[in-house]
């Protein structure tokens, strides 16, 4: 979990990964209102105390869903359905803070949340997966927290359809992420088994 010694790509990713799905959706977000892109791509900045909270939101996060859980699920299945897993109980372990509205942002739509909760957990296992570093996991979390309340993306900001856009996006481009390195690995195996032959 305490792994830190990976290669600088995956704390890239894990830092970009987050505002660049924000900055990708704010964008198409413009197009389609046909407005200029600087119109919806504005960055606020919070309090220190929030930013710690979305720092021990993210430490939570990691700790109990991914480093334990996608850990311990990969031993029997592969990542990306571990991942999966995990985001099955981890949106039904928010519907009821969603429902309540304490300790989340406000006006969270729940589908959309399941859909967004999908991508995360999928991301989160797609860096562990990789790394098998609980740091890298813990950047991408904390990212993404710090990311919704940065950019307008959350409901309150943004407005439900960008948030549900952006989970969208989210969840698409991990899919994309997961099956470009199942083609990868695929071709690997397939060029080292016709060199064996």
């Amino acid at each position: 979990m305490l792994t830190w010694k990976v290669p600088p790509k995956w704390y890239l990713l894990s830092l970009i990964f987050p505002s660049t799905i924000a900055l990708i959706t704010l964008v198409l977000k413009s197009v389609y209102y046909d407005v200029e892109v600087d119109t919806f791509i504005t960055i606020k900045i919070t309090t220190l105390r929030a930013y710690i909270a979305f720092f021990v939101w993210a430490f939570l996060g990691e700790v109990v869903w991914v480093s334990y859980c996608i850990r311990e699920l990969s031993k029997n299945i592969k990542p990306f359905y571990a991942g999966q897993i995990v985001a099955v109980f981890w949106a039904l372990w928010f519907i009821p803070v969603i429902l309540l509205g304490e300790g989340i942002l406000p006006e969270i739509p729940i589908v959309s949340a399941f859909i967004f909760m999908f991508g995360v957990a999928g991301m989160c296992a797609f860096i562990y997966s990789h790394t098998k570093s609980g740091l890298c996991v813990l950047l991408l979390q904390s990212m993404v927290n710090l990311t919704l309340v940065s950019f307008p993306i959350s409901p309150t900001n943004g407005g439900a359809p960008t948030y549900t856009t952006f989970g969208i996006i989210y969840f698409l481009t991990m899919l994309g992420l997961w099956g470009g390195d199942y083609l990868i690995k695929h071709k690997k195996k397939k060029t080292l088994q016709l060199e064996r032959s």
